[in-house]
């Protein structure tokens, strides 16, 4: 007999893995934050600036009281514009902030909350009004498209007109809630 070989263990090759086509993506906090602040890039780019005061100028409204409401009266003086619904919860949140700057301001500043929802009725707003204590500024309904012509998209929305009617403050609710802190510093520098 001859020398014998030594035996070999067969060699098993371990399989390359193969790359998983069907992978999930895991949704990170920083995924979410970069897909929201593109999405605010474009809404910017989408959506023009407000006009100012030019658009209100011929605009018309009748109060909760029956008073006819001229923009074009509201020249020289500073005005807080309140784009609001009698059944929005964030428009009742921000209403107790509102009362807070028309008890500080409200001999030297015009404020205007206009519903612009279209089922709203005065008797509505109204009620509106009346179930907030110290809310006794001018309620009216948007008769006169404004929350269309302004290009409005956010409920609530407030705009600050400086004296001259120049748009110097708009802040809609998918920034953030509004305090009356932020109101007071944007109404100030204004009187």
């Amino acid at each position: 007999m001859g020398k014998s070989e030594p035996s070999r263990s067969p060699v098993i090759a371990k399989p390359e893995p193969v790359p998983s086509r069907s992978k999930k993506k895991v949704i990170t906090p920083g995924r979410v934050a970069a897909v929201l602040i593109i999405l605010g890039i474009l809404a910017i780019r989408s959506f023009p600036q407000s006009p100012n005061l030019s658009v209100l100028a011929s605009a018309k409204l009748t109060d909760t009281n029956g008073q006819s409401i001229s923009f074009a009266n509201l020249r020289g003086k500073v005005v807080l514009l309140d784009f609001m619904a009698s059944w929005c919860p964030n428009c009742k949140l921000e209403t107790h902030y509102l009362i807070n700057i028309f008890q500080q301001y409200g001999n030297n500043i015009t404020m205007i909350s206009i519903s612009q929802w279209y089922q709203e009725t005065d008797q509505t707003l109204a009620a509106f009004k009346n179930s907030f204590p110290g809310a006794n500024w001018t309620f009216a309904r948007d008769t006169a498209n404004l929350w269309t012509n302004l290009r409005l998209i956010d409920l609530p929305t407030l705009i600050i007109l400086d004296k001259q009617g120049n748009i110097k403050f708009e802040q809609g609710a998918a920034i953030g809630p509004i305090t009356d802190t932020m109101l007071s510093t944007a109404i100030s520098p204004l009187l």
